[in-house]
């Protein structure tokens, strides 16, 4: 599932971080949100209630340093994927 993250990125379909997010969390763009398990709990919070109003699915099964490691980034610890496509995949094999 990582790998898809990584595919995701290369076909730049995902927005990476808090701040990008919430910029454009108004929008229907969003199809599942990966937050990473150490981000923190306001940040979480937050993601969380944005999320259920908007009936997004949010994905927590990696460290910010198994995210940024499939992007070749650092510190990355919200990951926004726009392709319906990728969201599915990824979150078939989150299971």
């Amino acid at each position: 599932m990582i790998n898809n993250i990584g595919l995701a990125y290369k076909a730049n379909k995902l927005i990476l971080g808090y701040e990008n997010f919430i910029k454009i969390a108004s929008t229907d763009k969003f199809k599942l949100i990966i937050i990473a398990k150490d981000c923190s709990n306001n940040t979480k919070k937050k993601i969380y209630k944005i999320c259920e109003i908007q009936n997004i699915d949010v994905l927590e099964k990696f460290t910010s340093t198994d995210l940024s490691a499939s992007l070749g980034k650092r510190n990355i610890k919200v990951i926004s994927i726009t392709d319906r496509g990728f969201a599915n995949l990824i979150r078939s094999q989150g299971d």
